[in-house]
């Protein structure tokens, strides 16, 4: 190189032809033109120094180090660049960007206060008013609706609700456009907790509400720890862990890998299965227990062939 005085190879013929013509005529190559200009300025930029240097491939290439006459940064570009298209970040112009304020009761607000006021996240705020929604209506946490079937009052946060519960949806549609046959008509039904008449439209309803629902569900937990104890054998060591150790972590039912994961109703999570059903008189014991994915467990339920 007669610039660096370092040795390379060319690879490129192109190069290597450019070289020959400097050997023989003296005449200075495109990308060594940068060394007549150390030092000065030209269009607003100060020439440092030009050099070789090596690429990430190994390949040496001519670079050029600049320095803005408006900012002082420093920065390098490729030799064959042309100067009049080089341009500093302090030379982009940017756009800034605008603070929303939005008028509520005569006074101006931005997004972040207007959610402290009403409770309703900037988010959904801002959703509502790009759909044509005034303040008051983008403020408000629910919207007072009637029910298209029953008739009833409800409250909602969606602005164009039509059906009070799920009971009303169901009987207008069955998820593909058409109506329900199952919930047309009103059906009287006894609680299986408290013992009050109720009506419904759904086809087997046994709870009046959801205190009942949660009532029977904490009953099934007591009747199902009861068993445990009338059978008297209930090993405190079975856990899901050891479990898990005991058979390699795989299914054995489909032999898939399982993972524990946030969420515990993944199909791929592990659980603990009695062979033998405890609400048929199966125990929690080391003999009685497998490993099964979440899937499998569900699919076989409570059967049990002896």
């Amino acid at each position: 190189c007669k610039f660096c005085e370092s040795h390379f190879k060319f690879q490129n013929f192109k190069t290597s032809k450019n070289l020959k013509m400097f050997q023989k005529t003296g005449k200075e190559v495109k990308n060594l033109k940068w060394k007549q200009f150390k030092g000065k300025i030209l269009n607003n930029f100060l020439i440092i120094d030009s050099y070789c240097s090596i690429s990430k491939n190994g390949l040496k290439t001519w670079k050029v180090k600049l320095q803005c006459q408006r900012c002082g940064a420093e920065f390098e570009k490729a030799a064959a660049v042309d100067i009049n298209n080089v341009k500093c970040k302090c030379m982009v112009k940017r756009k800034p960007n605008p603070i929303h304020k939005y008028l509520y009761h005569g006074k101006e607000y931005r997004l972040f206060e207007l959610e402290k006021i009403s409770g309703v996240s900037t988010y959904t705020i801002n959703n509502r008013l790009k759909r044509g929604m005034c303040i008051d209506d983008a403020l408000k946490l629910k919207f007072k609706h009637t029910c298209v079937l029953c008739g009833k009052e409800f409250e909602s946060k969606q602005q164009n609700a039509l059906y009070c519960c799920k009971a009303c949806n169901k009987r207008q549609n069955d998820g593909r456009g058409q109506r329900n046959p199952d919930y047309i008509e009103l059906k009287d039904y006894k609680c299986e907790i408290c013992g009050t008449k109720f009506q419904s439209y759904h086809p087997n309803a046994r709870f009046c509400c959801d205190k009942c629902r949660k009532a029977a569900a904490r009953l099934e937990r007591r009747k199902r720890y009861q068993n445990l104890k009338k059978l008297g054998k209930f090993d405190i060591s079975v856990t899901l862990d050891k479990v898990y150790e005991k058979f390699d972590g795989k299914c054995c039912f489909c032999n898939k890998a399982l993972y524990f994961s946030e969420n515990p109703l993944d199909q791929n999570y592990p659980t603990i299965d009695h062979i033998k059903p405890i609400s048929k008189g199966g125990a929690h014991e080391w003999n009685n227990v497998q490993l099964l994915c979440h899937h499998c467990n569900n699919v076989k339920g409570a059967k049990y062939e002896e």
